[in-house]
């Protein structure tokens, strides 16, 4: 995942996608739904040849730790 997009997910309300998984790409949702091969296959069809970033949104509160 790029430091864009990692940041996108970090700091944009993907409040509406919440237990979902979802693909990113270019700093927006590109597809969600239930299951990741779900999502994937979704976003190859709406971006062919590209890779987007996926992740499941968590349902509550998250503590992030990252290395400096």
């Amino acid at each position: 995942m790029s430091d864009k997009t990692y940041e996108f997910y970090l700091t944009h309300d993907l409040a509406q996608y919440a237990g979902k998984w979802v693909a990113l790409l270019d700093e927006q949702v590109l597809a969600s739904g239930d299951t990741a091969t779900q999502v994937l296959a979704v976003a190859a069809r709406k971006a062919p040849g590209r890779t987007p970033a996926l992740a499941k949104v968590p349902t509550g509160e998250v503590l992030v730790l990252c290395r400096p």
